[in-house]
């Protein structure tokens, strides 16, 4: 082969190789960037699981009499609420508002029976419940020390009445993200991004390197790409291992098995 065709067979995968290693820059520092973000972060974020162990139907067989406290039971409906700080900053009991408190609402019509704290973690957190009666409904006031990163509680709520409407957790907490509700199967929302880009980035790398195995077979006779060959294979193995264990992380977080703290499960 001439010295111009191989020059020439060399600049067909110079601009791969540049684009590729800047793609690769960018992406270190993407990583760096939001590593470093999400440190800074207060995700305070909860999940509700509602299950009716009595229905109205149910109540109103005559052989079936349920009680509270002397007062008769038509429906009655166990639900718990995890809540735990999703992010990498702490989140402590100064960070709530004086005008927004942090409060379980409990659906309008429905009346609490029984409420307590049955899980609990992170010795700082120390969280307290305090009922509240307020014009538009019953709520639960919830209090707390300390949250680190994934620090949380869940708390049951026994009810009875008005069961079908929406639970929800509001309240204020100064420079966080907003309080919000998720499910086992979502993605957080600061992992979206980062995923998105490293699923691109993994299948450029992947693209470039075929690209750079095909360009050296064609010309074998070039040592120069007969080494950048196995340079390329060496890539290729590290991208696919990168590629599947991203394809992994976001396959836990579909099947649930990656947000919710462990200990709050």
């Amino acid at each position: 082969m001439s010295s111009s065709g191989s020059e020439k067979q060399r600049g067909q995968w110079t601009w791969p190789v540049i684009l590729g290693i800047g793609l690769a820059v960018i992406s270190i520092l993407y990583a760096i960037y939001t590593n470093y973000t999400s440190k800074l972060e207060k995700e305070p974020t909860y999940t509700i699981d509602s299950t009716s162990l009595i229905s109205k139907s149910q109540a109103s067989i005559p052989q079936l009499k349920v009680s509270y406290k002397g007062t008769p039971v038509k429906s009655l409906t166990s639900t718990n609420i995890r809540f735990w700080n999703a992010g990498r900053k702490a989140i402590s009991r100064s960070d709530i508002s004086i005008e927004g408190p942090l409060y379980i609402c409990v659906p309008k019509g429905a009346n609490i029976l029984l409420f307590g704290m049955i899980k609990t973690t992170g010795s700082n957190a120390k969280p307290s419940l305090k009922r509240i009666i307020t014009p538009e409904g019953e709520r639960v006031l919830v209090d707390f020390e300390f949250l680190n990163y994934n620090d949380g509680f869940m708390v049951q709520l026994l009810t009875d009445g008005n069961n079908g409407g929406d639970w929800k957790v509001t309240g204020i907490l100064r420079d966080s993200q907003p309080i919000a509700i998720t499910s086992a199967s979502a993605i957080p929302t600061s992992k979206q991004n980062e995923y998105i880009f490293l699923l691109i980035f993994y299948v450029f790398i992947l693209i470039v390197a075929l690209q750079m195995i095909v360009s050296t077979i064609r010309w074998k006779n070039d040592e120069y790409l007969k080494i950048f060959m196995w340079s390329m294979l060496a890539l290729i193995t590290i991208a696919v291992v990168l590629l599947l264990l991203c394809l992994f992380g976001i396959t836990s977080f579909l099947l649930g098995n990656s947000y919710i703290p462990q200990t709050l499960r």
